[in-house]
């Protein structure tokens, strides 16, 4: 406006360009809320050459950066307080995570702050929302159902073998400490509830230090009216085999709204409570990792660096999916794209990268996602003790969450570096070469990756026929712990053998094949690092034989056909020119299906096959 002076070239250049049009557009005498970031950076990197503890870690980064920031705001802090008094500023509210202040004052007074000589930039509070494409990626719904919990794991659990983690190696994430920024979690879900670090059975919950609401709802305890927040915890904790690690427990930062929009401010917030959740440096209770479903599809957007950075420094791995913008190249978004986060793309059941993955490389050059989990019809818990199926990368990144609690179990102390190169070289390879702007190292192994950094040993060996000394392929090797009951399960490849890890202790092993009588070995000891070896010899089954004749109905023509025995592996071909099949059948009773192309199937039920004898079914 003509009455309004222009701002000088030198101011200018600080202030972000999205903030300008506000200014613009504002009212004689009308307030603004904007984000004033500092120059002076608190000195992290020191922290990391200090060969300290990761709570010693912990308390320096959040003692650095709260002494950076008193003393580098004290000066500025001054100022506004004055201003508040001649009712220019409204509020104002100091950071440490990045050294900042979000104000909300007048366009005179935010000029001024700009050719303050500290001031290095001036950015907009930018309304983020959370269901609009690019800014927490946009979940579908498929179906929603109130089922109770299922007595098996979910397809996703057992497709990155986090099952198998529990199973055989006794890890579920105990003793680790999770934590999302989202929508909230509602926290009396059924799934959820005695995984909330702030409960008590004898009812005596504790929401301070566990909780926190950086929106303006007000929640003084865990709540989600949207239920991304609640859907994204399920996956990483969840009871009734829809979470990868169990055993650990949650704290959370809402920092989206019920309706799905949040203010950079309220994000900075969160991050800060994060790395200090009782607002005492001294005490060991910030996570260890972070599921972050939400970012921006401008994957140039270096809001929340600062905050990325110190959540690093403190050795808590920031996870973040990685946007569904795809399927096209350089759509990753932020803070997916920074070299700090752990990026997260979606594959489908087939393990396949989902179309609507986003896909690197980043702004800066780098591989983008660093590795990709089932992200597909995900089924996990919504508030109100429901259940729901979403898609997106959003339920991807839950996945690496989980497994990094895994992890953090598996070795206490481990480094952030440590544990993301156990997620990067024990994925499933996926997309060529590896790795790369699609799968990024490929589809997550939770069983490799644990197994990679854990203590336990490994049982191995081979399965052979015991009459003729040749490998049985496809038998199935179970191992019980006689302690904890826990059982695990594999299966001998082409060669016969077999070899899966095991947590230290003493096991039963059965093996299992088809037209072999079962063996077992009794009080077998699994020792830490070392491979114990033990090899199985089967006995065949007595047999008997099924032959037939498969033929054309009306013409009596021999047909070509296959002939399947249901629910065993064996299917044997017919005769093309004479339509006979024959085939050996440990003695038992199936059923048989008949297939030839062109041609109605062909069924059968109760065959009986006695041992030594013969049993004709023929197929028109």
């Amino acid at each position: 406006l003509p009455d309004i002076p222009p701002i000088p070239p030198d101011v200018l250049h600080k202030i972000e360009p999205a903030l300008l049009k506000q200014l613009d557009q504002l009212k004689e005498d009308e307030k603004v809320t904007f984000l004033v970031h500092l120059k002076e950076k608190a000195p992290l990197e020191a922290v990391s050459l200090a060969g300290l503890s990761v709570q010693a870690r912990r308390q320096m980064v959040v003692t650095t950066l709260q002494s950076t920031a008193e003393s580098s705001q004290a000066d500025l802090r001054a100022y506004l307080s004055q201003q508040e008094t001649q009712g220019r500023v409204v509020s104002h509210t100091p950071y440490w995570i990045f050294n900042g202040l979000a104000v909300t004052s007048d366009r005179e007074t935010l000029i001024e702050l700009a050719a303050r000589p500290e001031v290095k930039l001036i950015r907009a509070d930018q309304k983020r929302y959370l269901d609009d494409k690019g800014y927490g990626f946009g979940n579908d719904v498929l179906t929603q159902s109130s089922r109770p919990l299922a007595n098996d794991v979910e397809w996703n659990i057992a497709r990155i073998r986090a099952d198998l983690v529990w199973n055989a190696l006794g890890i579920d994430g105990s003793g680790v400490v999770v934590a999302n920024m989202d929508t909230g979690v509602d926290w009396q879900h059924p799934a959820l509830l005695t995984k909330y670090r702030g409960y008590s059975p004898k009812g005596l919950h504790v929401h301070p230090g566990n909780w926190f609401c950086a929106t303006d709802e007000g929640y003084s305890y865990p709540g989600d009216g949207h239920g991304h927040g609640t859907h994204t915890m399920g996956t990483i904790v969840g009871d009734g085999g829809i979470g990868v690690a169990p055993g650990a427990r949650w704290i959370a930062a809402k920092i989206f709204h019920n309706q799905g929009y949040a203010y950079d401010s309220w994000i900075h917030a969160g991050f800060q409570w994060l790395l200090d959740p009782d607002g005492n440096p001294a005490t060991d209770d910030a996570p260890d990792v972070v599921n972050n479903s939400w970012g921006s599809d401008y994957g140039a957007d270096q809001t929340f660096l600062p905050d990325v950075q110190a959540l690093r420094a403190a050795n808590i791995l920031p996870v973040f999916s990685s946007g569904n913008a795809g399927p096209y190249r350089g759509t990753v978004g932020s803070p997916a794209s920074f070299a700090e986060s752990f990026a997260v793309g979606a594959t489908d059941t087939d393990d396949v990268i989902a179309s609507f993955s986003s896909r690197g490389p980043s702004p800066w050059g780098e591989i983008k996602p660093e590795v990709s989990a089932p992200g597909t019809n995900i089924r996990s818990s919504v508030p109100g003790g429901g259940y729901a199926e979403y898609q997106g990368t959003s339920m991807a990144a839950p996945h690496v969450t989980g497994l990094a609690a895994l992890l953090f179990q598996a070795q206490p102390g481990l480094s952030l570096s440590a544990a993301e190169q156990a997620m990067t070289s024990n994925a499933v390879p996926l997309g060529d070469p590896i790795p790369n702007n699609d799968y990024g190292w490929g589809r997550i192994d939770a069983y490799n990756a644990v197994l990679s950094v854990s203590s336990a040993g490994v049982l191995s060996g081979v399965v052979r026929d015991a009459a003729s000394d040749n490998p049985i392929s496809g038998a199935t090797v179970t191992a019980v712990n006689r302690d904890t009951r826990l059982s695990a399960q594999t299966t001998t490849g082409t060669d016969g053998s077999y070899a899966f890890g095991l947590a230290p202790g003493r096991y039963d092993a059965t093996v299992e094949a088809f037209g072999y009588d079962p063996l077992a070995e009794w009080a077998i000891d699994i020792v830490t690092g070392t491979t114990t070896t033990q090899d199985f010899s089967l006995t065949d089954k007595p047999t008997g034989t099924l032959t037939g004749q498969v033929t054309e109905e009306g013409t009596g023509a021999p047909l070509a056909a296959t002939v399947t025995v249901l629910n065993t592996p064996v299917v044997v071909t017919t005769d093309p020119a004479t339509g006979f099949y024959t085939t050996l059948l440990p003695a038992g009773t199936y059923a048989l299906k008949a297939t030839s192309p062109g041609h109605r199937v062909g069924h059968a039920s109760a065959v009986a096959v006695a041992e030594a004898g013969t049993v004709t079914q023929d197929f028109v």
